[in-house]
């Protein structure tokens, strides 16, 4: 086998080692369907819909509660195999603001600094 046999083959073999391990990746965001309030937590239930190709995939669902309690995450589908859940927190990319959350914290800031013998609360 001559050298540029050699590295043929080598570049066969990294680049069939590559496309096995990556993965698809799909971003969905989920819609809030129901809430239910108690005294010491709630209930959400979100939806989210996509269509899959054959494969392994990652979806990667975003619109959720930073504050979900582990134990308690559902994930069902109908149709496909889930291997694995995993639940983390994007801390990187900047989050916006919706109109009204922003209206109601700007009101929180000028009551606070109205009210308050400190300055540059907000």
């Amino acid at each position: 086998m001559n050298k540029r046999q050699l590295l043929s083959l080598i570049i066969l073999i990294i680049s069939l080692l590559l496309s096995f391990q990556t993965q698809a990746q799909k971003q969905i965001s989920a819609k809030l369907e129901q809430a239910t309030v108690y005294f010491n937590g709630a209930t959400l239930t979100h939806t989210a819909s996509t269509t899959l190709k054959s494969g392994t995939q990652e979806v990667i669902i975003n619109g959720l509660s930073p504050d979900i309690v582990l134990s308690s995450l559902k994930v069902k589908a109908n149709g496909v195999l889930i291997s694995a859940t995993e639940f983390y927190n994007d801390y990187i990319t900047p989050k916006e603001e919706s109109a009204h959350l922003k209206k109601l914290t700007d009101s929180s800031c000028k009551r606070q600094k109205t009210n308050s013998p400190y300055t540059n609360i907000c």
